[in-house]
């Protein structure tokens, strides 16, 4: 399953390069259609963190060449707070939201101070805090 949400990346970050659209146009139909078509197998399947972190490099080094940014830049400067402050999120942002086991955060273990919260509650309280290890990371 992997190979082929890897593939449909791919497929789609070039059918968007090929495309005569302005880089930030480009940009656009990544984050707001491929990115959320992308999410959804990610959300189902098993996927290991080394091929999420490939597709992050393979996407990172398309919206550079769109936006016309050194290929140097380094990643944080497309998805932290910055100058450049782009609406991006990285896929394996993302995927970690979604898959919030994957990052440490047991559903079976809650904190006391989680333990009155619901399941909904308590999934949103481990996104926050995912989200906030994530940026603490760019």
């Amino acid at each position: 399953m992997a190979a082929t949400v890897r593939s449909q990346l791919i497929d789609g970050l070039n059918k968007i390069y090929q495309s005569c659209l302005p880089g930030k146009f480009k940009v656009w139909c990544y984050q707001f259609t491929l990115y959320k078509h992308l999410m959804w197998p990610l959300k189902l399947c098993d996927i290991t963190s080394t091929t999420i972190l490939k597709m992050d490099r393979k996407t990172n080094s398309y919206i550079k060449k769109w936006l016309d940014l050194p290929h140097g830049l380094p990643n944080m400067a497309l998805f932290g707070r910055n100058i450049l402050e782009l609406p991006l999120k990285s896929i394996s942002l993302g995927y970690k939201q979604e898959k919030p086991g994957r990052t440490g955060f047991e559903w079976g273990s809650a904190p006391k101070m989680w333990s009155k919260a619901s399941t909904k509650e308590r999934k949103d309280l481990v996104i926050t805090e995912v989200s906030k290890m994530e940026k603490e990371c760019y």
